[in-house]
């Protein structure tokens, strides 16, 4: 390695090992022979990326049952894009409660590993537990405002997004989080909240007969928390778009 390279390596460890002096970073574990590079930049590493353009986040002691976050409180690898790049492999936290998506700057030690909130309004779209999510941003949004939204379904014409969130419940003895689910089908450029059969007769009412048979004869009923059956209605209107 370059002497300079390794001089300036060396003053930057020294600053970040001042810097993190709570962790007991395994410098015994460092080898002045090796890559100093490679271990930089592998125990660091999304410090220099768009995932590091953020900040540090504490995460509020919570229990494996009442968390804030979506599906789980154990961090799981994901797929993220941000500034219109995309990474793959990143360990990561969604956290609905407060509709913060969480990064693990995960390095070569344990003691290095941080949780970063990295900037949120640059994140395009994300998918953790084997849902995506995107950041809906648009002039016409959903009645929830801005912010990350499960995408189910979108066809060539219509769309159908959750927002998944929770609400926090105050007991006698602890805090307890409960899932809220507000769902809204795209359709003509907005976003339309929905209840069930009946939003499908609002978007489409000469057409009300034929869907009420799809139904009938596919699905039997539908309620608004069934998810798939509601894309299985969607795909069957999408001809009625394409028609107009």
């Amino acid at each position: 390695m370059n002497n300079g390279i390794r001089c300036g390596l060396m003053v930057a460890i020294a600053v970040l090992f001042s810097h993190f002096s709570f962790s007991q970073i395994a410098v015994a574990d460092l080898s002045l022979d090796g890559d100093l590079s490679v271990w930089y930049y592998d125990t660091y590493a999304l410090d220099n990326s768009p995932l590091g353009e953020g900040v540090y986040y504490v995460i509020a002691s919570q229990s494996f049952r009442e968390h804030q976050f979506y599906q789980s409180a154990v961090w799981t690898e994901g797929e993220i894009t941000i500034s219109g790049e995309s990474f793959e492999g990143i360990r990561l936290l969604y956290n609905i409660y407060q509709d913060l998506l969480l990064v693990e700057n995960r390095g070569r030690y344990r003691a290095s590993y941080l949780t970063l909130e990295p900037n949120q309004r640059k994140i395009s779209e994300f998918v953790i537990h084997g849902a995506e999510f995107v950041n809906i941003q648009e002039s016409s949004v959903p009645s929830r405002g801005r912010g990350f939204y499960h995408k189910i379904y979108q066809g060539e014409s219509l769309g159908f997004y959750a927002k998944r969130s929770k609400k926090s419940v105050t007991g006698s003895r602890s805090i307890q989080y409960e899932p809220e689910n507000v769902r809204y089908v795209r359709a003509y450029g907005e976003y339309v909240k929905y209840v069930g059969k009946k939003t499908f007769y609002t978007l489409f009412p000469e057409r009300k007969k034929e869907i009420k048979q799809f139904v009938k004869s596919k699905l039997k009923t539908l309620s608004r928390k069934d998810e798939q059956g509601a894309v299985l209605v969607l795909e069957y209107c999408e001809r009625f778009v394409t028609d107009l």
